[in-house]
């Protein structure tokens, strides 16, 4: 039998439409009214009290310097100082070594 299979083509999708994004946003509620800080200013501080004085009195008359001369006699001598020194005694000369060296040189050059 004679069977011809033909595949069907769907049709063409037609391009699509251009996107379209919009943005909505709600109108803007108006702006809270203003905070209001009140600060008080410290008070001023009391002046300073006035003070009423009499006048000073009057200083007493400056003495000017005056220089006096007064003669003293004259201071002693300090007495003299002793200073014991005290030189342990000469050991005694060694006779005997002396004699020695002198006969052994004396018999050396004879």
């Amino acid at each position: 039998p004679n069977v011809r299979v033909r595949f069907l083509h769907p049709p063409p999708v037609p391009a699509p439409g251009p996107l379209i994004i919009k943005e909505v946003r709600p109108p803007q509620p108006p702006p809270p009214p203003p905070l209001r800080i009140r600060q008080q200013a410290p008070p001023f501080p009391p002046p300073p009290p006035l003070i009423l004085r009499e006048r000073p009195p009057v200083p007493p008359p400056r003495i000017h310097t005056q220089t006096v001369i007064r003669q003293l006699p004259a201071v002693p001598v300090p007495p003299r100082s002793v200073i014991m020194e005290r030189v342990p005694a000469a050991p005694p000369k060694p006779r005997i070594f002396l004699s020695f060296i002198f006969f052994f040189f004396y018999y050396l050059y004879e």
